[in-house]
């Protein structure tokens, strides 16, 4: 099944380029573009969509009333923001109305691929499973990225929460891609160790690798979150 993406964005060539973006994702289709919130609202009401990707700032009226007057209109689709507001009574307000994740622009379309694929994933199994059987369904459904092995606070041996929060913690108050060895020097772990955590994020889809080739020596690999 297609997943139906509407694009909010005024700067045309952003708008473009997620345009672009999606339509090279095997599951995804562009079901229109918007430049402004009365534009998307008009289309939402017109059209069949499984999600926005949503600008904030635009010239009628922002990204963040656009969602308001959605959720005031029952129009429950799914929302990804897309902004350089990086302000957190902006973040708060979004996920306070229900957006399904925030990217901050500059930022990868790897990172956006991960974002959509999740969501698509998020989507079919709600509509697979109409009734819930346990608490790790809910969990599943309120965060589409939990693990079942996080609900269950169980890890593989080698691998400690309290040891994995501080390698977490360290990647994202990086701000950037970053090697084990920058991870290792900001969380005063073991670089080994560290390597460890991250092969174990990698494999439960929580980070991404990019490799950076230099002019001599082996590939630079750098992380970050998901």
């Amino acid at each position: 099944m297609m997943t139906r993406i509407l694009i909010v964005e005024d700067d045309p060539l952003v708008l473009e380029l997620h345009r672009q973006f999606v339509s090279t994702m095997e599951g995804f289709t562009v079901a229109g573009t918007a430049t402004g919130g009365s534009q998307a609202l008009e289309f939402l009401e017109n059209n069949p969509v499984d999600c926005l990707l949503l600008d904030i700032f635009m010239p009628d009226f922002d990204g963040l009333e656009l969602l308001k007057r959605m959720r005031e209109r029952a129009v429950d689709t799914d929302v990804i923001i897309i902004s350089a507001a990086n302000e957190g009574d902006k973040v708060k307000e979004a996920l306070r109305l229900g957006a399904f994740g925030y990217l901050l622009k500059p930022f990868r379309y790897e990172r956006l691929r991960s974002m959509l694929c999740a969501l698509k994933e998020h989507q079919e199994e709600i509509r697979r499973k109409k009734v819930v059987g346990s608490q790790e369904d809910i969990d599943r459904a309120f965060d589409p990225g939990l693990k079942a092995a996080d609900t269950r606070l169980s890890y593989p041996k080698g691998i400690q929460e309290n040891t994995l929060d501080l390698v977490t913690a360290a990647l994202k108050s990086m701000g950037k891609p970053s090697s084990a060895a920058e991870v290792a020097e900001s969380s005063g772990i073991s670089r080994v160790t560290v390597q460890r955590y991250i092969n174990f994020l990698k494999r439960t889809g929580r980070i991404l690798e990019e490799v950076e080739y230099q002019k001599t020596g082996r590939p630079l690999k750098r992380y970050s979150l998901i």
